[in-house]
């Protein structure tokens, strides 16, 4: 959800998303590295891109995924164990799922804060699981990022691509058990 937000936040700063990989080809797109550019690709220090993140935030709000409470509820009511696993501080995911009313849909909130390495390394999945009390091959994992299916995929859990901003879904099919379109569609997925 940060990156989305973080992407939201340098299109109304710039008037435009900025797909760049590295400082030379922000450069040759005219961007000077000012803080909000540098909050897009993760150059800023956390507390900078944390102070804009909950700038942002506070005068815009969080709003959840289309599809994500109606998912949730059909998870808990047919018995699925739900974790998130994400790169945000723990304490940061819960309030932000608390704003979104989503909270009470999740029985572990996992950060990559809390294990040796972040995506695309498998260890906030490998500990996702874990804290469920299952093996990562009994999980489905729901992702909508290259490193966030890197991760999953290498940990064993069954991979489902749920593009958001981007589709990497060309570069990434050995490692997917499914993509879906939308959240919605996910339910689809898990009824085979």
């Amino acid at each position: 959800a940060e990156n989305r937000y973080a992407a939201a936040y340098i299109q109304y700063v710039l008037g435009r998303v900025i797909r760049c990989e590295n400082v030379q080809e922000l450069e040759e797109h005219k961007i000077s590295i000012t803080p909000e550019c540098m909050l897009y690709q993760g150059y800023v220090a956390r507390p900078i891109r944390k102070a804009l993140m909950d700038d942002y935030v506070q005068k815009n709000g969080i709003e959840a995924k289309r599809g994500a409470k109606e998912l949730l509820e059909w998870l808990k009511k047919n018995g699925y164990a739900v974790a998130l696993a994400t790169a945000t501080p723990a304490e940061r995911a819960a309030a932000y799922l608390e704003q979104t009313g989503l909270l009470p849909y999740f029985d572990k909130i996992c950060s990559a804060r809390q294990v040796a390495h972040g995506k695309p390394a498998p260890d906030i999945y490998l500990f996702a699981a874990e804290q469920l009390g299952l093996a990562p091959q009994e999980c489905i994992a729901l992702e909508d990022s290259t490193n966030g299916v890197r991760s999953a995929a290498a940990a064993g859990c069954k991979t489902v691509l749920v593009p958001d901003l981007d589709n990497p879904e060309a570069e990434l099919s050995s490692l997917l058990y499914a993509t879906a379109e939308s959240l919605a569609a996910v339910k689809n997925i898990l009824n085979k």
